[in-house]
C-alpha cells in the first residue's frame, strides 16, 4: 500500500499535528531549524513549492511581496477564508479586522487566559509595591519637611499635605504593577498568538489546551522581555555616558549631545522592537529552543522593517487612544473617590486602571503581532498552503 503524502510534500508516516506551526510539517519545525532537517536551499531540502497541490493547482511563488494569489481549483468559494482572515498575504485592514475577529471567535482564551495571567501579575505587583511605598514615603517625608519650612500660606500647606499622602502609594503601586505586568505581558501575548493561529483555520482551543501549550514556554517569553529590557537599559547608559563626555568637553556640545542622544535612543528602541517583534509568537508556535527562536524571529523581520514599524506605530497609537478613553474616566473616578475615602482607594484604582490598559494592549497588540507573523510567513514561506491543507483536514 502506498504511504500517503505528508503535508510538507514528502512521504512517510505523518508527524503529530499540534497546530499549524512551521514548515515543512504542519505544527512541527521551521524550515532548516528542526532536528535532522536540511537548511533552506540545500539539496533535498523542503521548500514551499514542494507542498501538496490541493485541487491540482499550484500556488504562487512563496516569496515576500508575491502578487496574484489564486484560489486553488476545486475549493469551495469561501475556502480561502475558513477562519478570521483570508489565507493569502494580508492588507492592513485585514490584519486589524482579523485582530477584532479573533476576540469574537474565541473570547474564552483571548480574554479569559489573558485576564488571568495579567490579574495574577497585577496582584504580585501590588504585593511588591508595599516595600516600594515605604521607600517613597521616607523620601517624600523629607520633601514635606522642606516644603513646610518654606511655606508661607497655611492653606497651601494643608492642600499639599492632603495630596502628599497619596504620592508614595501611587508611585509604589504604579512601579510595582508596571514591572510585573511588563514581565507577564509576553506570556499573555503568547496565549493570544496561539488562539489567533487556530482561529485562522476556524478552530478553537480551550483554556486548558492553551496553558498546556503556552505554559511550558513561560520562561522563554519572560526571558525575551528581560532581554529586550536589558538591551534598552544598556543603550540608555551608553547615551548618558556619551552626553556626559560631551558636556565635559563643552556645554554647547553637551546640549547638542542631549538632542542627538534622544534621537538615537528613539531610533534604537524602534529598531529593536521591530527586529524582535515576531519572536514571541514564534516561541509559542514553533516550539524551538530559546536562542534558535531569537535567530528565527530576527531573520523573519529582515527586509520588512519599515512596513512592520508603520503597522506597529499605528497600532500603538490606536491602543493609546483606546487606553485614554477607557483609562481616563477610571483614573478621574478614583481620584475623586480619594477625597471621600482613604488613599488606599486611589492605590487600588491605579492598579485596576493599569491592569485594564495592559489587558487592552496585550489583546490587541498580541493579535496584530500574531497576524503579522502569519502574514510574513505566508508571503515568504508559503504558509498559506499548509493552512489551506489544515483547514481542509478539519
Amino acid at each position: 500500500m502506498t504511504t500517503p503524502a505528508s503535508p510538507d510534500g514528502g512521504s512517510g508516516t505523518p508527524a503529530p499535528q499540534n497546530g499549524w506551526g512551521e514548515p515543512p510539517r504542519y505544527g512541527q519545525y521551521a524550515p532548516g531549524h528542526g532536528p535532522g532537517q536540511q537548511a533552506a536551499g540545500a539539496p533535498g531540502a523542503a521548500s514551499p513549492q514542494s507542498a501538496p497541490q490541493y485541487g491540482q493547482h499550484q500556488y504562487g511563488q512563496a516569496q515576500y511581496g508575491r502578487q496574484g494569489w489564486e484560489q486553488p481549483g476545486g475549493l469551495p468559494p469561501m475556502a480561502d477564508k475558513p477562519g478570521i482572515i483570508p489565507l493569502r498575504p494580508l492588507s492592513l485592514g485585514e490584519i486589524y479586522d482579523g485582530a477584532f475577529q479573533a476576540v469574537r471567535h474565541n473570547p474564552g482564551v483571548v480574554l479569559g487566559f489573558t485576564t488571568i495571567v495579567l490579574a495574577v501579575a497585577a496582584a504580585v505587583g501590588a504585593v511588591l509595591s508595599l516595600p516600594l511605598t515605604t521607600i517613597f514615603a521616607d523620601l517624600w517625608s523629607q520633601f514635606e519637611d522642606a516644603v513646610a519650612t518654606g511655606a508661607a500660606d497655611p492653606a497651601d500647606l494643608a492642600a499639599f499635605n492632603q495630596v502628599s499622602g497619596l504620592v508614595p502609594g501611587l508611585y509604589g503601586v504604579a512601579i510595582g504593577t508596571s514591572v510585573t505586568l511588563g514581565l507577564a505581558t509576553p506570556l499573555g501575548m503568547g496565549g493570544v498568538a496561539l488562539s489567533v493561529s487556530e482561529s485562522v483555520i476556524d478552530k478553537k482551543v480551550s483554556m486548558g489546551e492553551t496553558w498546556r501549550r503556552v505554559g511550558p514556554r513561560w520562561w522563554f517569553l519572560i526571558a525575551l522581555g528581560l532581554l529586550q529590557g536589558v538591551a534598552v537599559f544598556l543603550f540608555a547608559v551608553l547615551m548618558v555616558a556619551l552626553v556626559a563626555g560631551m558636556f565635559a568637553l563643552d556645554d554647547g556640545l553637551g546640549v547638542l549631545g542631549i538632542f542627538l542622544a534622544l534621537l538615537g535612543y528613539l531610533a534604537f528602541v524602534a529598531w529593536l522592537v521591530v527586529r524582535t517583534l515576531l519572536m514571541a509568537p514564534a516561541m509559542v508556535l514553533e516550539r524551538q529552543g530559546f536562542w534558535s527562536t531569537v535567530v528565527r524571529g530576527w531573520k523573519l523581520t529582515r527586509g520588512v522593517f519599515w512596513r512592520m514599524l508603520g503597522i506597529y506605530l499605528l497600532s500603538a497609537i490606536l491602543v493609546w487612544v483606546l487606553g485614554q478613553i477607557i483609562g481616563a474616566p477610571l483614573s478621574y473616578g478614583f481620584s475623586f473617590a480619594s477625597v471621600l475615602a482613604s488613599p488606599v482607594v486611589v492605590q487600588i484604582g491605579v492598579a485596576l486602571t493599569t491592569l485594564v490598559v495592559a489587558l487592552l494592549e496585550t489583546i490587541f497588540m498580541g493579535a496584530v503581532v500574531a497576524l503579522l507573523y502569519i502574514d510574513t510567513r505566508m508571503r515568504r514561506e508559503g504558509l498559506d498552503v499548509q493552512l489551506v491543507a489544515a483547514a481542509a483536514d478539519r
